[in-house]
C-alpha cells in the first residue's frame, strides 16, 4: 500500500479497516508508521503527525526505541519536500545499518539521502551515494536500483555526460514501468532533467507528464508539484536545440 502503486487514499481507507480491528501493538505500531507515511504522499502534515503521535505512544508502550521508525521518517520528511530534515535521519540509519554489514535496508536509505542531496544541490555527495547504493543494492531490490540510476543519470546529465545519462536514465525508466514500484515517478522525473539538459525539448516535455501521470496516480501532492517544475523548465528549452 506505501511503496506500490495503490492510491494513498485507498491505502488510507484500508488502514483504517484495520486499525478497528488490530489489537496487538506491534502491528498497530506498522499501522500507524504506513498511514504516516501516506498521509506524507499526500501533504498532509496534520495527518503525519497524528499518526506518528499514535506510533509513539505505542513505541513507548512497547518499550521499543523510536530510531526503529527512522527509515518511515525519512520518507515522510522526503515526501514532505523537508529535505534538511530527511538528510540526517537518512545519515543516522545508514551509519546504524553499516556498524550492522546490513545492505537491503541500507541500500535504499542511502539512495535516498543520494536523491534528497541531489534536490539540495549537493552533486558530488549524490553522485557518492547513488555509487554507494549501487554497490550495494540486491539485483532484486526495485526501489534502490531505479533510484540509484535516477539520481546518477541527473548528476551525469550535469556534467555534461549525456550518453551516459540518456542510457542510465532509460535503464531506470524500463526498470520502473516493468513493476509496480511508488518510485516511478522519480525515474521518470529524472528522465525529463536529463532530456531537459540534453536540449530535447519534446521528449523532456513527455518525461515530465509521465512522472506526473504517476504522482497523480498515486496521490503524490509534492511529486506532482515537482513533476509540474520539471515540465516548466523543459518548456523553457529553446525550441531550436
Amino acid at each position: 500500500m506505501v511503496w506500490g502503486s495503490t492510491p494513498v487514499a485507498d491505502g488510507l481507507t484500508t488502514i483504517d479497516e484495520l486499525l478497528r480491528t488490530t489489537t496487538r501493538r506491534s502491528v498497530l505500531g506498522a499501522l500507524y508508521a504506513c498511514a504516516a507515511q501516506l498521509c506524507a504522499y499526500a501533504d498532509d502534515r496534520a495527518g503525519v503527525d497524528a499518526a506518528w503521535n499514535s506510533l509513539t505512544t505505542t513505541y513507548e508502550e512497547l518499550g521499543r526505541p523510536m530510531a526503529f521508525a527512522d527509515f518511515r521518517r525519512t520518507e515522510i520528511e522526503r515526501a514532505l519536500g523537508d529535505f534538511s530534515s530527511a538528510l540526517p535521519v537518512a545519515r543516522r540509519l545508514e551509519a546504524r545499518l553499516a556498524t550492522t554489514g546490513e545492505t537491503g535496508m541500507r541500500s535504499t536509505v542511502v539512495v535516498l539521502a543520494g536523491w534528497v542531496c541531489l534536490q539540495s544541490g549537493d552533486d558530488a555527495e549524490a553522485w557518492r551515494l547513488a555509487e554507494e547504493c549501487r554497490r550495494l543494492a540486491a539485483d532484486d531490490d526495485a526501489v534502490s536500483q531505479i533510484l540509484w540510476r535516477a539520481v546518477a543519470s541527473v548528476v551525469l546529465a550535469g556534467r555534461s555526460e549525456t550518453g551516459d545519462a540518456d542510457r542510465v536514465s532509460l535503464e531506470g525508466t524500463e526498470m520502473a514501468t516493468s513493476t509496480d514500484s511508488g518510485v516511478i515517478g522519480e525515474a521518470w522525473l529524472a528522465r525529463a532533467e536529463v532530456l531537459t539538459l540534453a536540449g530535447r525539448r519534446p521528449e523532456a516535455l513527455q518525461a515530465a507528464e509521465q512522472a506526473r501521470a504517476a504522482y497523480a496516480a498515486k496521490g503524490f501532492v509534492n511529486g506532482v508539484r515537482w513533476a509540474e517544475a520539471a515540465r516548466t523548465a523543459a518548456a523553457a528549452v529553446s525550441s531550436s536545440r
